[in-house]
Formats: structure tokens, sequence, C-alpha cells
């Protein structure tokens, strides 16, 4: 049953935020997809499973995570091409190169707060050149491919959480750090529409980032006060705050 929550909860995700892309804009969609789902989805089940110190514990390695997350952005970025499988496939390498040796740190909350807004900061700007490019639909997709979205994110949700029983806290926490139901986005827009319509993905991934980094400091700090379903419940409204306040000053400017 545990198993069954998880891959429909990220197939619900996932469903939804190709639809914005397809249907509403691409660039809504990059930064929605920094919302925390996936990795909220991912500490919730290690909070559940595993208990709420854990997953607070392993909330700083998702901070470190983020870092290897938008070096998997920023590759394939550099790779896009017609090319479709090498680019998919150097961008999750470039995930695993940074992620791994991060999961070795231990930092505190406040330095790996600090590293992780640094390194969004430097990604936003490197990657803000990218044009905005939106979807022409030919045809809609049919629900066999509806169904591969999720469920592909949701094997990815179950391999992370099983990472908790054998791996350290710091390592679960950078792998929760995937882009869960980005990349599965991505690779699904890259695949079907090109690589311009996947790079304004990657362009806005890093200004989404800021609810993800807003989530999971509130997942290390609520976490052992409230519980993992209270503290999930408190995350994700200051999460929400945040994606409603950067959008909102995106429209103002």
């Amino acid at each position: 049953m545990l198993l069954i929550i998880k891959v429909v909860a990220t197939l619900a995700t996932v469903l939804a935020l190709a639809w914005l892309a397809e249907r509403v804009s691409t660039r809504v969609a990059g930064i929605l997809a920094g919302f925390p789902l996936g990795t909220g989805v991912a500490l919730f089940f290690l909070g559940y499973e595993q208990g709420p110190a854990f997953a607070a514990d392993a909330a700083r390695g998702t901070l470190l995570g983020f870092i290897a997350g938008q070096t998997l952005a920023l590759a394939f970025a550099a790779t896009a091409s017609e090319k479709r499988l090498r680019a998919l496939t150097l961008s999750v390498l470039a995930f695993l190169v940074v992620a791994l040796p991060l999961s070795l740190l231990d930092l505190t909350l406040p330095w790996a707060l600090l590293a992780s807004v640094l390194f969004t900061v430097v990604a936003h700007r490197l990657m803000r050149h990218f044009a905005d490019t939106g979807i022409t639909l030919d045809k809609r997709p049919g629900w066999p491919e509806h169904i591969l979205r999720g469920v592909i994110s949701g094997l990815i949700v179950v391999a992370i959480t099983s990472a908790g029983h054998w791996g350290t806290a710091t390592l679960s926490g950078v792998l929760a750090a995937f882009p869960i139901t980005f990349f599965p986005l991505l690779a699904i827009i890259f695949w079907q529409h090109g690589p311009a319509p996947a790079q304004t993905l990657v362009k806005h991934y890093p200004a989404g980032l800021g609810s993800l980094i807003t989530h999971t400091v509130a997942v290390a700090l609520l976490y052992p006060v409230v519980g993992v379903f209270v503290g999930t419940a408190l995350a994700l409204a200051l999460a929400t705050l945040w994606s409603f306040g950067w959008l909102a000053w995106q429209r103002a400017r």
C-alpha cells in the first residue's frame, strides 16, 4: 500500500506539471517544477518510515543535493541537442558526480542553506540568457504517455526512500534532492517537443527552487518539534507562500 501511495502521489504531480507546460506555459511549469512535490514526498516518506529526526537530518543533505540538481540542469543546458538520449544521460551523470561527494559532507543547517542559496543564484544567472519558448501541440498525449510519466517518477521516489534503510541520513537527503518530478517532465518535453522548450524549463528551474529550499529548511526545523504530518503541512504552506510571492514579483516586473 505504501508503495502504491508513493507512485500515485508522484504520478499526479508529473501529470499536472506536464499539463501546465503543454497547455499553459513552459515558464510557469519550470518555476512550479521547483515546488516541493517530488522531494517533499521523498522527505515525508523518509520521516514516516525512519522517524522525524532522520528526515530532519536528511533535509540538511537535501539542501546540498540541490547543488547537484542544478548541476543536472546546467549539464542539460550545455548538451541539449537532437541527440536526446545522450543529453539526458549526461545530465544524470552530472548529478551523480556532484551528489556523491556532497553526501560525505556534514555541514550544519546554516552552512548547507548558504551553499544552496549561493549556487542557486549562480545557476540562475548562468541560464537566464535562454529564450522563453512555448509548445505547439500537434496532438494531445495519450493515456499511455501520461501513465509512463508518473510511473517513472514514482519509481525514483521508491528508490530514494529505500536508500534510507541502508544509507546515511545525509546520503538519503542528497538523493532526495534529485529533481524527481522535474527530470521526467524535462525528458518528456525534450523528447516530444525538442531542445528549445526544454531549455525554457531549465532556465526557470533555479528560480523555482526558492520554494523547495523554504520547504526543506522548514522540514529540518519542524519535523523534530511537531512531527511528520503537521510539519509537512506547515512546510508546504510556507513553500506555497514563497511560490505565489515569487510569481507576483515576476508579474510586477
